[in-house]
């Protein structure tokens, strides 16, 4: 990583340039080291999983083998994926999100960011005094309706529920997004009302019918980034009853984040952005919600520190105010929700440790803002350093992960090689892809819609996504810079989500096959379509074979033939209705991605339509050419991300799984 020296455009050092006494301003960057610690990482991320079984989430779940996605008796996040490594040449394995935020990673990202405040929130509750300490948890027991403990109340509600509904029963979220972030915080928000916790006074839950508050700023439906299947769930969440979320909406992704933090500082709440601040944008962001365009700086910062409201969203941003000087140092960025996303690539470990043992792992990441990406490295960076953090941190994470702890801690440390690899749209190359100096030759953008939140142009001076995954490729880390940051073309996003959705109902049927009960498993309940920017890992996947000929367009038609997948049924599966433009279409879309997309479009239907001996036939004969060639070794983990679109009709689902009966 550059240093900042580094950035003077001088060709020879000269010690007498000195400029650290310019002025920096009335809102600057003052960052707080602890602010970029490992420990604070880690001690989100863990505090996110404790809210996380809190709501009910059961996490890391490895007692149940051959679990189905979406199970009532298990949260498990790793499903094993035969099919799919016939295909592949390669066990393969499939990482969702957890069941109650409909697979969605943002649900980590989410509670990673109200776990930034929960910790805060905990860290001043241990400051107080004993007495301090009851009353404040007596004005929870009231609240509920709860007899207030007059003897010793320590203890009498869990630490996590007192900080949760502090933090977030009276002051609203306001949450920048593209639209999956703005759903999993209002899922989070529902279960903190629903869900019931206990103690000795009697039950409760933990924010009331009348408690929390949403702001979504979200893409407008006339924004070319919007599409209706999230236009509509964004809508039927605000119409919902009691009363929690409100949304408001913009056209140009660039009134986002200053539009929902001037909003924040008005009401005096949270701002959760989608993509992560580093501390520079958040001064940015700052300096433009408060100063903007006023002729008088110190008498604009001025005015919003006296405003009670803009000073709450101040502090809970972890800024340092100086009412004398009329400054606000911004000592932290918004990272919470990296944090949070660490979770699931330390599930995973846990989870391949314990039911999967590989001796090498390639974990296939959709780079969507950069978050998720980002915390996959943070999250192997932490592995790897486990044995440097503070006693009460790693003794936290060995209690969660005791499978990682022992390998790490213990000196065996037989966990698996490990890389990581990100996927970018190529729909949206103002993304990761641009700071990572990517590009691409073979393929090209199209005119497609960029997968909404697939690939953010929101990246700024000192972001901290960047900032990892420049870290980790200079230090010869898990994920390698532009070697390892490929792109998913829209044309193979349909083919991901067939392959997906028809893994997933053949799970379906090897289960009933084997678990000889009267009642069987519903395949609806339990393989869904993943959105588009859910599959586009797998589909980075396919586009990388594909390209490096260790996969040829007959094995891909053949392996959705096994799940049942004709030119008709993938074409319903892809626009959910059929009429005679269809075909033409998705070859049109795919002809602008490139004559390579144009040309595997055409085929792809073609051979669908093939009898299955011939097809057979000749993927055999691919595979034989194929035969002394470079393949890769060790397992695949896959990303999955988000089940949040209009799901298959039950007509397409019955005759999927009648073909795929046939083999299980």
């Amino acid at each position: 990583m550059s240093e900042i020296g580094s950035f003077h455009y001088a060709l020879v050092d000269h010690g007498f340039l000195v400029t650290s006494l310019r002025p920096e301003g009335r809102i600057f960057v003052s960052e707080s080291p602890a602010s970029r610690s490992l420990d604070r990482a880690a001690e989100i991320a863990l505090t996110t999983l404790e809210m996380a079984r809190r709501l009910g989430i059961s996490t890391p779940s490895i007692e149940v083998r051959g679990a189905l996605p979406y199970s009532h008796q298990t949260d498990t996040l790793v499903f094993a994926a035969p099919i799919l490594g016939e295909l592949l040449k390669r066990e393969v394995f499939f990482l969702r999100g957890w069941k109650q935020f409909q697979s969605c990673i943002k649900g980590f990202n989410a509670l990673g960011l109200m776990a930034e405040q929960v910790v805060d929130w905990l860290q001043r509750f241990e400051g107080l005094s004993k007495t301090e300490r009851h009353a404040v948890i007596c004005e929870f027991l009231v609240s509920h309706d709860l007899s207030a403990a007059s003897e010793n109340s320590e203890g009498v509600i869990n630490e996590i529920d007192l900080a949760l509904w502090h933090c977030f029963s009276r002051k609203p979220i306001v949450c920048s997004t593209s639209s999956n972030m703005g759903i999993s915080l209002h899922e989070i928000l529902r279960l903190l009302q629903n869900r019931k916790q206990s103690c000795r006074y009697g039950t409760y839950t933990i924010l009331r019918p009348s408690e929390g508050k949403l702001v979504i700023w979200c893409p407008d439906e006339r924004a070319d980034f919007m599409n209706p299947e999230k236009a509509r769930l964004l809508r039927s969440i605000e119409s919902e009853q009691p009363e929690l979320t409100r949304l408001r909406t913009y056209i140009n992704r660039q009134q986002r984040d200053p539009g929902a933090l001037t909003d924040a500082l008005e009401a005096g709440g949270y701002f959760f952005p989608t993509n992560p601040q580093s501390t520079a944008e958040l001064q940015n962001l700052l300096f433009g919600a408060l100063v903007g365009d006023a002729e008088d700086a110190p008498d604009a910062v001025s005015s919003a520190l006296l405003d009670k409201k803009a000073l709450e969203t101040l502090l809970s941003l972890g800024c340092k105010v100086d009412f004398e000087r009329s400054t606000i140092a911004v000592q932290r960025g918004v990272e919470g929700g990296i944090h949070g996303l660490m979770l699931p690539y330390w599930i995973m470990l846990e989870e391949i440790c314990a039911l999967h043992p590989v001796s090498r792992l390639e974990t296939w990441n959709q780079a969507s803002i950069g978050a998720a990406l980002g915390a996959a490295v943070l999250a192997e960076k932490l592995v790897a350093s486990l044995d440097s953090l503070a006693s009460p941190i790693r003794d936290r994470f060995s209690e969660a992960f005791p499978n990682i702890s022992k390998e790490i801690l213990d000196g065996s440390n037989d966990l698996a090689k490990r890389e990581i690899i990100g996927v970018f749209d190529i729909a949206n190359m103002q993304s990761l892809a641009q700071l990572l100096g990517v590009t691409t030759e073979r393929h090209k953008a199209g005119r497609s819609t960029a997968f909404v939140g697939l690939g953010s142009s929101s990246y700024s001076n000192g972001n901290r996504c960047f900032e990892i995954l420049d870290d980790s490729a200079q230090s010869g880390g898990p994920f390698a810079g532009r070697a390892s940051f490929l792109p998913a073309t829209h044309t193979l996003s349909p083919v991901a989500q067939a392959l997906i959705l028809g893994e997933d109902l053949a799970r379906v049927a090897r289960a009933n096959e084997s678990n000889g009960k009267d009642e069987a498993f519903a395949s609806a309940d339990h393989a869904k379509k993943a959105e588009s920017a859910g599959a586009a890992a797998l589909a980075g996947v396919l586009l990388k074979l594909l390209d490096n000929g260790n996969l040829t367009v007959f094995e891909i038609a053949l392996c959705l033939r096994r799940l049942g997948f004709d030119s008709r049924r993938f074409l319903v599966l892809h626009f959910l209705s059929l009429n005679d433009d269809s075909e033409e279409a998705f070859i049109q879309s795919a002809s602008e991605e490139g004559n390579f997309m144009g040309q595997f479009a055409k085929d792809l239907l073609t051979l669908l339509d093939w009898p299955i001996a011939a097809l057979i036939r000749h993927a055999a004969r691919q595979v034989d050419a194929r035969k002394g060639m470079m393949r890769d070794q060790g397992a695949l983990v896959i990303y999955l991300t988000g089940d949040n679109c209009d799901q298959p009709s039950s007509t397409l689902i019955d005759d999927l799984v009648t073909a795929i009966q046939s083999d299980y």
